[in-house]
């Protein structure tokens, strides 16, 4: 009996030196539980799915983004008075959204993307307060209709680097929200360069770690920690939380969470999309959503029609009736005036009266400038997902 009890006692032994030599490893995910095989497959076609551009072919993809971020009420009552003894004061502006947003009533934008794949879309928003700032990339040419205003130039211009026409910057506003609803965040392996470790698998959950390559300086590098279930019946699993372990460009952002609610399977899109995701402050607080809100077939024409500039007096094939009065035409180096659909003025984008050429190209800029950042502070475009982790 004594003799067996020792033998026992060194095989105890034995086993805790080996877990605390390799606790490590065990500690790491890994995917030899039940189905681990299955789930860690699913992950690889999940991911090389999300590095590919949206593409929708003959539908388009719509969505809402709900901004409910603000100060804290001590901020925003200091920022009263200060815009009170200050009435030129650069947030005076947004106070009443602050005030709105800390009240509970969000600032809600739309938006429709229609893609055939990279270089080949049209991005539609409508801010909320009924204005709106669309752009698109076709097979010829690009251009972008904000207000009264457009502004056309050549599908290389377009695709280019010169940021008053490079249409395709345009894209980071709408590749990591649609990433989100379809992919789960996954997309950020595009957007922002992360990798994927081994995915660990506990029962009908999973979770896999993300982050930016080891080379990487310390104050660039970025580390996600996503998880979510594993549907058996359905071969496949869905993200449902996304939370940022660390972030060098911006450590007070660890912490901060996106909850994926409701996937369903949408027919016209052959695949899930997540019906809402929510995202939270580190301390709990909701400040922002995305709200899934269908796909359509496209109108008319086609994809064609949709990425076709609007024709003059003023019909747009998405959104109707337009009123067109200036059109900067960088392809010719003009400016086109119009009233009533009528031409009425031609100037020369680098001749003629300072002050008309000069206003109408601030109208442009700031049109652009309004669009950019309306998107920005309302939605989940990368911009902002990109702010959440580098700004």
């Amino acid at each position: 009996m004594n003799h067996l009890m020792a033998f026992r006692a060194r095989i105890a032994s034995g086993l805790l030196v080996v877990l605390g030599f390799h606790g490590l490893v065990l500690a790491q995910p890994r995917t030899t539980e039940v189905g681990g095989r299955d789930v860690s497959e699913w992950f690889d076609r999940a991911w090389r799915a999300a590095l590919e551009f949206p593409s929708f072919r003959e539908v388009s993809f719509a969505w809402r983004s709900e901004d409910l971020e603000a100060p804290t009420a001590a901020q925003i009552e200091a920022l009263r008075r200060e815009t009170a003894r200050h009435p030129e004061h650069p947030e005076r502006a947004n106070l009443p959204r602050y005030l709105r947003h800390s009240s509970g009533k969000p600032t809600v934008h739309r938006h429709v993307l229609f893609s055939r794949g990279e270089g080949l879309w049209r991005y539609n928003t409508t801010f909320d307060d009924g204005s709106f700032g669309d752009s698109a990339i076709g097979p010829s040419e690009g251009w972008r209709m904000s207000g009264t205003t457009l502004k056309r130039m050549s599908r290389a211009e377009a695709m280019g680097d010169d940021p008053e026409q490079a249409l395709v910057l345009h894209e980071r506003e709408f590749v990591s929200p649609v990433g989100m609803l379809l992919h789960g965040y996954l997309s950020v392996g595009r957007t922002a360069g992360l990798k994927p470790g081994p995915v660990s698998v506990s029962g009908s959950t999973w979770s896999v770690r993300l982050s930016t390559p080891a080379e990487k300086p310390e104050d660039q590098a970025i580390v996600l920690d996503v998880s979510g279930r594993w549907a058996a019946t359905e071969g496949r699993g869905f993200v449902e939380r996304v939370v940022i372990a660390s972030n060098g460009y911006k450590p007070e952002s660890a912490g901060r969470q996106f909850r994926l609610r409701d996937w369903k399977y949408v027919e016209g899109l052959g695949t899930h999309v997540a019906s809402r995701v929510d995202e939270y402050q580190p301390d709990g607080a909701l400040v922002r959503s995305l709200v899934f809100e269908g796909c359509d077939p496209l109108p008319s024409g086609g994809f064609e029609a949709v990425t076709a500039p609007p024709w003059l007096p003023g019909t747009d094939a998405v959104r109707g009736p337009i009123d067109i009065r200036f059109v900067g035409d960088y392809r010719t180096g003009e400016i086109r005036e119009y009233s009533g659909g009528a031409p009425v003025a031609t100037y020369e984008m680098e001749e003629g009266e300072w002050s008309e050429r000069r206003a109408f190209r601030d109208r442009l800029r700031w049109a652009g400038w309004a669009m950019i950042v309306a998107v920005v502070a309302g939605g989940f475009g990368v911009v902002r997902y990109r702010g959440v982790l580098r700004n």
